[in-house]
């Protein structure tokens, strides 16, 4: 049996625990490492987000959607 499938790589965002809670990188920098080493996706995980655990304006959801 032969299989031929293509494998995305997805980061999710807790890769990045540390930096991201303590606030030494955001979201938008986790973004660009998935762009800098060809990550097909990215699980940004709720709790990142800016005024967690309130919602985030749409502002910042449509800035992460474009930058995504």
């Amino acid at each position: 049996m032969t299989f031929s499938y293509k494998f995305k790589i997805s980061l999710n965002a807790y890769s990045f625990n540390t930096p991201l809670l303590d606030g030494k990188t955001t979201l938008f920098d986790v973004l660009d490492f998935c762009a800098r080493y060809n990550f097909d996706a990215i699980d940004p995980t709720g709790y990142y987000f800016q005024g967690y655990p309130n919602v985030p304006s749409d502002e910042y959801i449509n800035d992460f959607k474009r930058k995504a």
